[in-house]
């Protein structure tokens, strides 16, 4: 079974992880996210709602995808993210600061 899949809203790719991110999953996740911004994706909210672990690989990853679309004028988001990971989440500091948390989908899709 897939621990992620990806749907457009708008503007925004959204990528929705479940369940524990961590070892293989984490380059596989990473790979898909800088294929997406390879290909001319500069918009995308990372929806961690379904997500029970996410390993420190990726949240280096996290950084890098947020820095690199940053530096083309983009935007990345992360969504959702439970109590237990959002205090890990919320001390990455992007090139223009930390990374936009969202408490919900929905709030970071009608976040301009």
């Amino acid at each position: 079974m897939p621990f992620f899949t990806e749907a457009r809203s708008g503007k925004f790719l959204v990528f929705s992880l479940t369940g524990r991110i961590e070892g293989t999953r984490v380059s596989e996740f990473s790979e898909q996210l800088m294929r997406q911004i390879d290909s001319g994706e500069n918009y995308i909210v990372l929806d961690c709602s379904a997500v029970s672990c996410l390993a420190s690989p990726a949240r280096r990853v996290l950084l890098a995808v947020a820095r690199r679309l940053e530096s083309r004028g983009g935007l990345f988001k992360v969504a959702g993210l439970r109590s237990t990971l959002r205090g890990p989440i919320a001390e990455l500091r992007g090139p223009v600061g930390p990374l936009p948390l969202y408490a919900s989908l929905g709030e970071a899709l009608n976040c301009a």
